[in-house]
């Protein structure tokens, strides 16, 4: 929100500076972006009189003129058309500085001609867009009179962020009405609207819920020119450019009040007026020229051959004003603020209007602002307002909340007196009515944001200011710890492993997500895609991961681990949106001077057991197959993992070459993925006893057993975990051999058995003992000891 000194003064009365203003604004809650002296750069310039222009000898587009200064007559060679005698002008002396460009002038010669200044447009002193030829001046004016005084500029430009619920701080007035509040001014009132019979105008039909209120003012025999220079100086004060009368003074409006205003020529208006939702796809040009086709649904304002506005929005390009305009309708309404949201984003249409409307518009305003806008046109543009029609009424934005004024140092510890609080409270517009103890506030419709005693709490600390909220240490309580969640022991986990976390969007393209799924059909498709390269919600969290290795690749990292943790989409309800783990390893493991290689299928694998392990599933207790494995995995260097083998719960492996061809990759990738919610229904709940370390020693054994080709090495393991419970601790697989000295479709497999005691120190027999275990265990699948 961008606002000047001098129109602040409007309607405030102070005598603050404007560094003060600034401060005050920031203490409020308003944070200042900027606070630019608008006369910055510009005091040594001044008013200067063109003389005399005479064609340049040596160019066609360059003219020498004799100007008057305070210095005397100089000769100014300039290019501008518009030079000619008898025109006040900005001259830029010898040594000025172009604030634009940071040209400094000097005398020199412009092909052969000496030239002693610069005569300067608005563009190049940056207080304008026009760079069409050099600014005419008030020819009343004097020479050598500063610059600054003649064209205003001896002024400060604020520009003030405004935080989405302070919408009715979006106008000078709102900032004002704050300033005043807290005690830096008196705010100034507007003066009164006499009273004014007018007859019914042309029929408005309210056929929408988005507007509820919509007020329309016909003014006739308007003449359409440019606007005085008070109104396009305060309009290109903040940088908004000046159209026309009848446009500038909507926009004046809506800076000046935080009431955005519409004209139409009536003329280009056909019959009444309809205010109905959309059709599908309904065609509608906009005045900014582009041709949109509507949702249904979307708000608006119709005519007999269609719309003529967006409400809340844009107007129409065929209803617009132009020059020729004599006939006018004057719009003021009030529009809800989530529907104007919904259709700005639906057809990606920014404009001032809808950013004030989604942040929600004084409805009290919409007739005094709209009778003041009708009167402001015949004052500026001529003709007479002949008709007003009102369909609906304004919506109540006031509450009435109960307020207990003990309730400010019971919520914020500042001790407030009830006096004062009572005296912020009607400064901001409030009015009050006691029941003994209690209040009954009834809040402004300005600010709908107030909803209850915590806010009315807030705006008095607000106007005392954050800097008296006392210090007070917390009382001391027990810690308690929160035990993670499944995703944080997952990315704990991820991260362990040496895997980089990725976050993407949920949505990914339909070319990506048919990859990962039977059926292209069942996609769940957005509605409103941001692009069509997000159309889709992602069934797999693959569909976002390669990608992101492809553009890695791209920029030329070859070697990578990454993991994401996120939702999948299979329908619309929330059973049908499962939450996974995902990773993929590319290249290699890193340069070592040892054991450098490149990334394989066992790699994935060990991720995936890792986050098992860590989620609270014992390696022992799941199972290793390759059935049923996804057509995005290699067949035959992957495998799935599953609990019993009825609920599985993830896959790992090399991914298939030409799921990798899809996203451009010619090099191997390794690939897993957890099924988080499989594993959340399989964890038992799991009672946590105080970690006793084993004060007695562990014994290490080794096995090497033959047993058929097809045997699983996991299942052997799993066997060998259940021989002895007391005993054996861990087990390990560190060799799996096929070929000499083993015969043909056997394979010899390897262990490492780790066995301890916690109450002693295990013997020779003890261990014999276990190894029998083992031993006859294994017996049962055909496994001997090697």
């Amino acid at each position: 929100m961008k606002f000047t000194l001098s129109w602040l003064h409007e309607f405030l009365d102070t005598s603050l500076n404007a560094r003060d203003i600034a401060a005050k604004l920031t203490h409020l809650g308003l944070e200042i972006e900027s606070v630019h002296f608008m006369s910055a750069g510009l005091e040594s310039f001044t008013v200067a009189h063109i003389l005399s222009t005479a064609p340049h000898p040596n160019a066609d587009k360059l003219r020498v003129c004799q100007v008057q200064t305070h210095h005397g007559v100089r000769q100014i060679v300039c290019g501008a058309p518009n030079a000619r005698p008898d025109i006040k002008v900005i001259l830029a002396d010898i040594g000025d500085v172009i604030p634009t460009s940071g040209l400094k002038i000097k005398a020199s010669k412009i092909r052969d001609v000496e030239s002693n200044g610069m005569l300067c447009s608005a563009r190049e002193l940056g207080i304008g867009t026009d760079d069409d030829g050099i600014m005419e001046l008030d020819a009343s004016l004097d020479v050598g009179v500063k610059a600054i005084d003649a064209l205003g500029l001896n002024d400060v430009l604020f520009d003030v962020s405004i935080t989405p619920n302070r919408g009715d701080c979006l106008s000078v007035m709102g900032i004002a009405r704050d300033l005043a509040a807290a005690g830096c001014g008196t705010l100034k009132a507007l003066p009164p609207l006499a009273a004014l019979e007018l007859p019914h105008g042309r029929e408005v039909t309210l056929a929408s819920d988005v507007c509820p209120h919509f007020i329309l003012y016909e003014i006739a025999d308007v003449v359409n020119g440019t606007s005085p220079a008070w109104l396009r100086s305060r309009l290109e004060s903040v940088g908004m450019r000046s159209i026309s009368t009848l446009v500038d003074i909507t926009n004046y409006f809506m800076l000046a009040y935080g009431r955005p205003l519409h004209v139409y020529d009536a003329h280009k208006v056909a019959g009444s007026f309809s205010l109905r939702s959309a059709h599908r796809d309904e065609p509608f040009t906009g005045l900014n020229g582009t041709n949109y086709a509507l949702a249904e649904g979307t708000c608006v304002i119709a005519d007999m051959h269609g719309a003529c506005a967006v409400g809340g929005i844009i107007g129409g390009n065929a209803s617009g004003c132009s020059e020729s305009t004599t006939h006018v309708l004057l719009e003021a309404a009030w529009f809800d603020p989530i529907a104007i949201a919904g259709a700005g984003r639906t057809l990606n249409i920014d404009t001032d209007a809808r950013y004030r409307f989604e942040r929600t518009v004084d409805p009290s305003t919409t007739e005094p602002f709209a009778r003041r806008a009708a009167e402001m046109i015949v004052a500026l543009c001529g003709g007479r307002i002949t008709a007003r029609t009102c369909a609906g009424e304004a919506p109540n934005l006031t509450r009435t909340i109960a307020y207990d004024p003990t309730f400010m140092m019971q919520r914020t510890g500042m001790m407030v007196e009830e006096a004062r609080q009572e005296t912020i409270l009607t400064a901001l517009g409030c009015t009050i009515t006691k029941e003994h103890a209690l209040w009954h506030v009834s809040t402004p419709s300005h600010r709908p944001d107030m909803e209850g005693k915590e806010d009315i709490t807030e705006e008095i600390a607000r106007m005392v200011g954050y800097e008296h909220l006392p210090c007070t240490p917390l009382p001391p309580a027990r810690l308690h710890v929160r035990s993670p969640s499944l995703t944080d022991k997952a990315r704990s986990v991820m991260i362990a492993r040496g895997l980089d976390e990725a976050v993407h969007f949920a949505f990914t393209s339909e070319a990506n997500a048919s990859l990962f799924t039977d059926d292209a059909a069942s996609l769940v498709r957005v509605r409103n895609p941001i692009s069509s390269e997000l159309s889709v919600m992602r069934p797999h969290l693959f569909a976002d991961l390669l990608p992101a290795v492809a553009r890695n690749h791209d920029y030329g990292r070859t070697n990578l681990a990454l993991g994401e943790i996120g939702t999948v989409f299979f329908g619309c309800t929330p059973a049908d949106q499962p939450l996974r783990a995902c990773g993929v390893r590319t290249g290699t493991t890193g340069m070592h001077w040892r054991d450098q290689r490149s990334y394989d299928a066992y790699d994935a694998k060990a991720d995936l057991l890792h986050l098992l392990e860590g989620l609270g599933l014992s390696s022992a207790g799941v199972m290793v197959d390759t059935t049923n494995i996804p057509p995005y995995y290699h067949p035959s260097q992957a495998v799935r993992v599953s609990l019993g083998y009825k609920i599985t719960l993830g896959f790992a492996g090399a991914l298939h070459p030409a799921t990798l061809r899809a996203f451009g990759l010619t090099h191997p990738v390794m690939g897993w993925e957890c099924w988080l919610n499989h594993v959340a229904t399989s964890l038992k709940p799991k009672k946590y006893t105080a970690f006793v370390p084993c004060a007695y020693q562990a014994s290490v054994r080794d096995f090497a057993f033959v047993m058929d080709a097809s045997v699983a090495a996991g299942e052997l393991r799993k066997l060998i975990l259940k021989a002895n419970k007391q005993f054996i601790r861990d087990v390990t697989i560190f060799d799996v051999y096929e070929g000499k000295n083993v015969e043909a479709g056997k394979k010899s497999v390897a262990f490492s058995v780790t066995l301890q005691a916690h109450d002693r120190t295990l013997a020779q027999e003890d261990i014999m003992a276990v190894s029998n275990d083992i031993i006859t265990s294994l017996h049962t699948v055909g496994a001997v000891l090697r």
